[in-house]
């Protein structure tokens, strides 16, 4: 960075904290570490250095170095802490009870949680009852490379079939919420009624059905996906009424999913003037209906 580019930068920053911000200036090379730290039973990690280095803050990075780990392992899931988390470390050997720890247990390493007894023996204990904690005892070659101060949670991908569930369940509720909606406006009884009254014993083709999607949809509360809409219809329509399908709407200009008002020759420049204003006047008189 040249000094007029620096100078540049802090006088966006004192613009900025004359408006109430705080920001921090990423200068300070940390260190990435492709580890895979266990979160289990100690286990040599081998080399651990990438040779990469993330740009931080001086305030966050302090003045000793801070490195990240890649966990492996599920002894610290009740801390948090899951596999494939990364973890920010404060290069130090000192810890307090209840901290965070990286520790190297006889050239092995390991992530668990700092403790001293009553004893005064110390402990590296595990967030997960199915593993042990492990008194550090004189035979044993342990220290402290580090306490953890952040943990950084990967993002992991959600199976199909887990999304599937949740919009098949949201497209459940809603339709049932439709339903309730639709019968405190009209019943069924009513709007098939309604429909003969409007257009007769027969509609003039099942194109027209296109016309009537957005006026029952907007009024009556209709199921507003194609499938749902046409199986409710055809349901309701009178007997000799030509059938509604999904595919009919689906392949419908996109001018019919806007209000009616909204249809327009110039926001629909596909479709013949005449058939515009046909559906039009067929949905109007709809709508003339159901307000009456």
């Amino acid at each position: 960075m040249t000094n007029y580019e620096y100078d540049e930068l802090m006088l966006q920053f004192e613009q900025m904290r004359a408006q109430g911000w705080d920001p921090l200036l990423c200068d300070t090379p940390v260190p990435y570490y492709d580890g895979r730290v266990p979160c289990g039973v100690p286990t040599d990690t081998g080399d651990i250095v990438r040779g990469e280095y993330v740009m931080m803050p001086l305030e966050v990075a302090e003045l000793d170095p801070i490195y990240t780990l890649t966990v492996r392992g599920d002894s610290m899931k009740d801390a948090g802490i899951a596999s494939g988390d990364e973890l920010r470390v404060l290069a130090t050997p000192m810890a307090d009870d209840g901290e965070i720890v990286v520790a190297m247990v006889d050239g092995e390493y390991t992530v668990k949680m700092l403790f001293t007894d009553d004893l005064g023996r110390h402990w590296l204990v595990p967030r997960n009852t199915d593993y042990q904690p492990l008194l550090i005892t004189e035979e044993m070659d342990v220290r402290i490379m580090g306490r953890v101060l952040q943990i950084v949670k990967a993002v992991r991908r959600v199976p199909y079939a887990t999304l599937v569930r949740a919009v098949n369940r949201a497209m459940a509720q809603k339709a049932q919420e439709e339903q309730v909606a639709r019968k405190e406006r009209f019943s069924d009884e009513q709007l098939t009624a309604l429909l003969a009254e409007v257009y007769g014993e027969a509609m003039a083709s099942a194109s027209d059905w296109i016309a009537v999607y957005r006026v029952l949809c907007d009024k009556c509360g209709a199921p507003t996906s194609y499938k749902g809409f046409s199986d409710w219809v055809n349901a309701l329509a009178p007997e000799g009424y030509p059938r509604c399908t999904a595919d009919l709407l689906r392949k419908a200009d996109a001018v019919y999913l806007r209000p009616v008002f909204e249809w327009t020759p110039d926001l629909a420049p596909s479709v013949r003037i005449s058939v515009l204003d046909r559906r039009t006047a067929i949905a109007k008189r709809l709508m003339q209906a159901l307000s009456a």
